[in-house]
């Protein structure tokens, strides 16, 4: 077992035609900025959806952990806390 990070990314593309341009552009391609042989490899999630991907992710977290392994979620380029994240967006009646 090796102890290097396996590497995941959840973004969440508004619009379906940018999301298929950046899955062009790099799919297949490897990391430039560090040392990996690895291929990047593109797979929609099996949930979608911010909202939905908060919920997910605020039901299997332990709560003690909403710190340390909690996902990072941004906002206009600023990063907002995950409990803060689910608050906002995932409130009744938010959108």
């Amino acid at each position: 077992r090796s102890s290097s990070n396996v590497g995941y990314a959840f973004v969440n593309f508004v619009d379906p035609a940018f999301a298929a341009d950046i899955r062009a552009a790099l799919e297949g391609k490897t990391w430039t900025s560090i040392w990996s042989s690895r291929l990047i490899k593109i797979i929609p999630a099996h949930v979608q959806g911010l909202v939905l991907n908060l919920q997910h992710c605020g039901q299997r977290l332990e709560p003690d952990c909403y710190v340390c392994a909690s996902p990072l979620v941004f906002k206009a380029g600023m990063q907002v806390p995950f409990l803060e994240a689910l608050r906002t967006f995932c409130s009744a009646g938010s959108s």
